[in-house]
């Protein structure tokens, strides 16, 4: 029981922010001229992929090298983007992709179409992390493992009917997670203070 309590503590914390900074990962790959539609699989990321963080796409000619690279531009939902670029004549433009959007199944959608090979950077954001074997760490930072114990003792405390238990694995949990969150998560523009 107290494995899986602990397994399942470590879960519930990554999955209460979906944007925690040790669960971002960079991700590099090369397009395929005429190619427009790139999946996590074709990537290379299928296994450990959750959600993209789409303002991070950049792109570069690979013959040119990196010092050609520029920022794609992401402000299109899905829907615009498609009724903008996947429409009519404009389906068939080739050449440097300028933009990106990220389709209902999670693959990239580039326009124009690559008419080269360009090689695209972006990150994304990890799956939760399952402890199974006894060898396995957390990657959540090392400070912050305790909060993995508050979380199961909460487990614990519910099983024994324990209140007290529960009471004091709360009050501890809550502030590692408020220092975790201070921590991991993204910083708001122009404040010092997290969402």
């Amino acid at each position: 029981r107290l494995v899986d309590w602990v397994a399942q503590a470590y879960i519930d914390i990554q999955e209460e922010q979906p944007d925690w900074e040790w669960l971002r990962s960079p991700v590099s790959w090369d397009t395929t001229a005429l190619k427009q539609q790139y999946s996590t699989t074709d990537i290379g990321i299928n296994t450990t992929f959750a959600r993209w963080k789409e303002d991070s796409f950049r792109q570069f000619q690979a013959s040119a090298g990196i010092s050609t690279q520029i920022q794609l531009n992401h402000e299109k939902s899905y829907t615009a983007f498609r009724d903008e670029f996947l429409f009519s004549s404009k389906t068939l433009v080739t050449g440097r992709p300028l933009y990106i959007a990220v389709a209902p199944d999670k693959s990239v959608m580039l326009w124009a179409t690559p008419n080269d090979v360009y090689t695209v950077d972006a990150e994304y954001y990890k799956l939760p992390q399952i402890l199974a074997a006894d060898s396995d760490t957390p990657t959540m930072p090392t400070r912050f493992h305790m909060a993995i114990v508050y979380k199961a003792m909460e487990s614990y405390g519910l099983f024994e009917s324990a209140p007290e238990l529960i009471q004091a694995s709360q009050g501890k949990y809550n502030k590692a997670l408020n220092q975790l969150r201070f921590e991991q998560m993204p910083m708001v523009m122009g404040s010092t203070s997290f969402i």
